[in-house]
């Protein structure tokens, strides 16, 4: 098998979610094309989705090595860092993403979700408000909104949020769920 098939493949597997396969097969690639940042990029969301993260940092530092400006390589070494619980690297490496791409997506985010973290809720929504300029159909943002503007108790803006978020995926479990809790606040009514 050539490298672009074995690409495919490990590819296809990472897509189901059969993790230790593709660290053992980006490994085989990576002996044959040790600089295919690709595949270096692929090893560490594989090993960041098994919680190596320590693992993850490698691989990611070398496709920044390779290439000082990979954003995707850049913002996962960010998750990882942030998973670790190092914030403040993992606000750093954020930071350089922005830097130089103030409008992507996953990185204003995953910003948001670490602000909203650290409980800086005012900026998380307005990282989320990014993120939604740049992808305003993203489920995932109009939740983390929802969540954050709870968070602050402002639930009316809170069910507007979940609503967009379900109206987007009338299947979306934790909107329903986050819906349903919200349901009896009223404004003029006290909790």
């Amino acid at each position: 098998m050539d490298v672009i098939s074995k690409i495919r493949s490990v590819t296809q597997k990472f897509h189901q979610n059969k993790f230790d396969s593709v660290i053992k097969e980006c490994k085989k690639i990576i002996d044959i094309d040790p600089g295919n940042i690709f595949i270096l990029n692929l090893c560490g969301l594989a090993l960041q989705n098994t919680g190596n993260f320590l693992k993850s940092i490698d691989y990611f530092e070398k496709v920044i090595n390779l290439d000082s400006r990979h954003l995707p390589a850049i913002n996962n070494l960010a998750n990882s860092y942030k998973n670790l619980e190092e914030m403040d690297l993992a606000e750093k490496f954020y930071l350089r993403v922005l830097k130089i791409d103030a409008l992507h997506f996953e990185t204003n985010f995953n910003y948001g979700n670490l602000k909203f973290e650290l409980n800086q809720l005012k900026e998380a929504i307005e990282l989320f408000d990014i993120a939604l300029k740049i992808n305003p159909k993203n489920t995932r943002v109009y939740m983390s909104r929802a969540i954050a503007h709870r968070s602050i108790g402002n639930f009316e803006k809170s069910k507007d949020f979940c609503n967009k978020a379900i109206a987007l995926n009338p299947h979306l479990i934790d909107g329903h769920k986050l819906l349903s809790t919200l349901i009896d606040y009223k404004k003029d009514k006290k909790h």
